[in-house]
C-alpha cells in the first residue's frame, strides 16, 4: 500500500510537523541550488548543440 512506504520502521507514521519540515528544506535547497544548475544546464545545451553542430 502506498501509505505504508511512509512509515518508520518502528510503525510510527512521521507526524504533519516532520514532513513539512522535510519539505521546507527540500524547497530552500533547490531554491539555493538553482542559480547554479540553470548556468550548468544551460552550458551543457550549448556544448551538446556544438556536439551535434560536428557531427
Amino acid at each position: 500500500m502506498v501509505w505504508r512506504r511512509s512509515q518508520r520502521a518502528d510503525g510510527s507514521r512521521p507526524s504533519t510537523t516532520t514532513r513539512l519540515l522535510a519539505v521546507l528544506v527540500a524547497v530552500s535547497l533547490l531554491a539555493l541550488s538553482a542559480p547554479v544548475v540553470v548556468p550548468v544546464v544551460g552550458w551543457f545545451l550549448d556544448v551538446l548543440a556544438w556536439v551535434v553542430d560536428l557531427l
